[in-house]
């Protein structure tokens, strides 16, 4: 019997799901025979999610089921889709006016709502799909990672049905022995039933994969929204330099998902890849990476990116980033400018070093807040 991978990446904002194509690539690579498809409900209205998901299981019959869920925590402590609670909370703690504090309530309240309604829509998903798989394939196995599932691996447990694999981290080592049929409890997962989670699953160290560039032909043949994300100009479109992230921030996830090893996937890839993504029209690229300069000592690659970027002859390109300002040289600055570098993030978090210091971030305050200002004389006038 020939295996049929499907990839369902549950609803979310509309970003580009560089995950589960990863994954799609790095299986194909190695098992060409294997059928694989994309199926991408942040593309679909929410009424239909249901029916479109049914569909696509009937039609492709999937011996191997993997769901990518994204987002669990879905409000931030300011805009986040499914709330503000930082406002609402300041206002129902101490507001004076009782119309405020009211407003303040009830934002909390609905905040609270969007979020378990959210979970009961994901979770009741990938039963339904589950459940619809085994009418072509009883023995269909379910997978379901992702970065929210990484980070609550121990709660999502006790919402999804018995013999679930709940994969935390990086999926590419896992699926590979699924498709082999070989033993996979050393990877970083456990099943729904069998057995509980090891202790500090999430900070064993991810396998080492060897990434090369993605080949987008294949990918486009297996997922039919690709399009979708090809329509507006403005759209960035993911690539992942590298993986993993050495610093200690006290709120971060990064360093135990993706592991504290930095693992640089090579420049020629990189740009073989986003030339892929360039020919298709593609001129706007976000790098995924936790960090694009995790640590001094990475200067040399980013740089060798950058020029090799500059030489492929991409001009008209914007790109945006996660930067750790510490670590940018004269030299960095320049090219980045100079490869249409228009958006990136720092994360200065406080403005108290002392602060900085106990949430182990690792910088100097000073220093952070005054390198970007090497943008400016190399006339960077887009945004920080």
């Amino acid at each position: 019997m020939v295996n049929r991978v499907l990839y369902v990446r549950l609803p979310c904002n509309p970003i580009f799901p560089i995950g589960v194509v990863y994954l799609a690539d790095h299986i194909h690579k190695l098992f060409p025979p294997v059928e694989q498809r994309i199926f991408d409900l942040g593309t679909i209205p929410p009424l239909d999610f249901g029916t479109a998901l049914d569909a696509c299981i009937d039609e492709f019959q999937p011996t191997l089921l993997v769901f990518s869920w994204r987002d669990i925590q879905i409000y931030a402590p300011v805009g986040g889709r499914g709330g503000n609670p930082l406002q609402n909370a300041f206002e129902f703690y101490y507001a004076r006016n009782p119309l405020v504090k009211l407003r303040g309530a009830v934002g909390g309240l609905r905040m609270a709502t969007t979020y378990l309604n959210e979970l009961w829509q994901n979770t009741g998903l990938i039963k339904r799909g589950l459940k619809r798989a085994r009418r072509h394939q009883p023995e269909v196995q379910l997978v379901v990672g992702g970065g929210a599932v990484s980070v609550f691996y121990e709660q999502v447990g006790d919402m999804l049905p018995r013999g679930s694999i709940v994969s935390v981290g990086e999926g590419e080592a896992l699926l590979e022995k699924l498709l082999r049929g070989q033993d996979f409890t050393d990877e970083r997962c456990y099943v729904v039933g069998a057995e509980a989670p090891r202790e500090r699953l999430i900070h064993e160290w991810p396998t080492p994969i060897e990434k090369t560039a993605c080949r987008y032909d294949y990918i486009e043949s297996i997922w039919p929204e690709f399009e979708y994300y090809l329509q507006e100009s403005d759209f960035y479109v993911g690539v992942q330099t590298k993986r993993g992230c050495p610093h200690n921030c006290c709120y971060c996830v990064y360093t135990v998902v993706e592991g504290k090893q930095v693992r640089i996937n090579p420049a020629d890839e990189v740009v073989a890849e986003m030339r892929q993504l360039y020919d298709r029209g593609i001129r706007n690229f976000w790098f995924t990476d936790a960090q694009f300069i995790p640590a001094r000592k990475f200067i040399d690659d980013a740089v060798e990116l950058l020029q090799k970027v500059l030489a492929s002859g991409m001009t008209d390109i914007h790109w945006a980033a996660y930067i750790r300002a510490d670590n940018l040289t004269p030299e960095l600055c320049d090219l980045m400018v100079k490869t249409g570098m228009n958006y990136f993030e720092i994360g200065i978090t406080s403005g108290s070093q002392e602060l900085v210091r106990k949430m182990r971030m690792g910088y100097n305050l000073r220093t952070v807040l005054l390198n970007p200002a090497a943008f400016r004389s190399r006339q960077f006038c887009s945004t920080v």
